[in-house]
């Protein structure tokens, strides 16, 4: 009987390290440890540790780096548990289906609920600018004769005269300085 280590090796897997396989992004390391052979599997989704040849084949048939026709030659080999795991293929493909759809769920409600989430940080940051800044911009509106105290600018609401502060090409450092004094201010905080 071939062991894993040379068998992968004649299905693709170049050796470039002592005790290290790779082919393509996936690297295999071989260590001995307390417990015997120790095989790390690193992936591009990750990475593992078996602690037998029979669980590391496992892992690489789980990560879809070994294909059927692979377990089929290593079963032509004489590797017991390939083929055992070429008469469980089917029942693997299905598992792994069966977590893939689960991890496609659980990514889409991650989405929602960050969505949700941006959705109330937006609707909180429209009140405080309403509650907060308007009323202060409006003072100032009043105070300078509805002029924009940088440029001179006349405005006629208050929301126009935010959007100026905060997006002006004339004089911008200016504004956005005056802007920065008025949050400051207002939150007795500096950004």
């Amino acid at each position: 009987m071939v062991s894993l280590f040379k068998a992968l090796m004649m299905i693709g897997f170049e050796h470039v390290a002592p005790r290290t396989l790779q082919r393509g992004n996936t690297t295999i390391f071989v260590y001995h440890g307390i417990y015997g052979l120790k095989w790390v599997i690193n992936t591009q989704f990750g990475s593992a540790s078996y602690y037998s040849q029979k669980d590391a084949l496992h892992g690489l048939v789980l990560r879809l780096v070994i294909s059927k026709e692979e377990l089929e030659f290593l079963a032509s080999l004489g590797i017991d548990y390939a083929r055992e795991e070429l008469e469980n293929y089917e029942r693997t493909l299905k598992k792994i289906e069966a977590g893939g759809i689960k991890a496609i769920r659980e990514y889409l409600r991650s989405l929602e609920k960050r969505e949700e989430n941006n959705t109330n940080l937006k609707n909180i940051e429209m009140q405080f600018r309403k509650q907060v800044i308007y009323p202060y911009l409006e003072r100032i509106l009043v105070e300078t004769k509805s002029r924009c105290p940088i440029c001179g600018r006349l405005m006629i609401e208050t929301d126009e005269f935010y959007n100026h502060l905060r997006s002006s090409r004339y004089r911008k450092i200016e504004h956005e300085e005056f802007f920065r004094k008025i949050i400051e201010e207002i939150t007795n905080l500096s950004p």
